[in-house]
């Protein structure tokens, strides 16, 4: 990949403009490719030819007409215009926020080591593009939150269909919305468990090391019994995983990611998740 094009033909304007329309980030390109005259790759030689393959895709240069077969793949894979009020207010008002900080942190973080040592900048390149990427999601999820004032919509249909339920012949239809609204509780108590616990450990190498040491209490039971990602059919794969976080890795920058996780979500670990007395027994089983 040593002729590859420069970086900045996809990333000029940053992860803002990459999130922005019209993108301009050298998705696509049309290359012309040379070889020696027996057809095999070549240093750069006077001598070489237009490399001719035995099969290509055509552009019709004519363009689509009408009714002809157009296929697009992509989004959306799934939609959120079900949810409740109480739903879209701990979105927007409590998760979104809390994530984007926590995600520009860690980029600022990494930038700090990355103006220091410019190879560390090599190296999480991939792992702060997927960040900034998502931290550009949120802000854009959030504008528009405010902008169409998603929560005043979802309250007042939720205020009309409390109306209809009132004037049913269901009578358990109210009930049911309570019992609706008890259980997302439950789950956005869980949610906010399961990303304190995440963010406190969120280091590569104590990922990879959970991870081999799942994998040899798995070991211990019989192929077909084990969790999945743990059976024989997946070691291959798990191998070249840790290979890769081997060349993307720097332990004075997983350190430092690390201790700013457990910082951070620190006191809500030691109450919100497990009460005052029982973050030693946290600390104790999974560090």
């Amino acid at each position: 990949h040593r002729d590859g094009p420069p970086s900045a033909i996809g990333k000029f304007g940053g992860d803002v403009d990459n999130w922005m329309w019209p993108r301009h980030t050298g998705d696509f390109a049309f290359y012309r490719a040379y070889v020696d005259k027996k057809g095999f790759p070549a240093e750069f030689s006077k001598e070489n030819v237009p490399f001719k393959p035995k099969g290509f895709l055509k552009v019709d240069a004519k363009g689509v007409q009408d009714g002809s077969f157009v296929m697009v793949a992509g989004y959306p894979g799934r939609t959120h215009r079900h949810r409740l009020a109480s739903e879209v207010s701990y979105t927007f008002d409590i998760s979104n926020p809390k994530n984007k900080d926590y995600l520009d942190r860690r980029i600022a973080l990494i930038e700090s080591y990355k103006a220091k040592d410019a190879e560390l900048g090599i190296k999480y390149a991939s792992q702060m593009a997927g960040m900034a990427n998502s931290s550009k999601n949120i802000e854009g999820k959030q504008e528009g939150y405010k902008a169409i004032k998603l929560l005043d919509q979802k309250e007042a249909s939720e205020k009309e269909l409390l109306a209809a339920f009132a004037a049913s012949k269901n009578s358990t239809a109210s009930a049911d919305y309570k019992a609706l609204n008890a259980l997302i509780k439950e789950d956005q108590t869980a949610d906010t468990y399961n990303t304190i616990v995440r963010k406190a450990s969120d280091s590569d190498l104590l990922k990879a090391a959970q991870r081999i040491y799942r994998l040899a209490r798995e070991k211990a039971k019989p192929d077909a019994e084990r969790e999945a990602g743990f059976q024989d059919r997946d070691l291959a794969f798990m191998r070249q995983g840790l290979q890769a976080l081997s060349r993307r890795f720097d332990s004075k920058v997983d350190q430092s990611l690390w201790e700013y996780g457990r910082r951070a979500n620190q006191s809500s670990l030691r109450t919100q998740c497990f009460g005052p007395s029982s973050h030693h027994e946290y600390h104790r089983h999974t560090f």
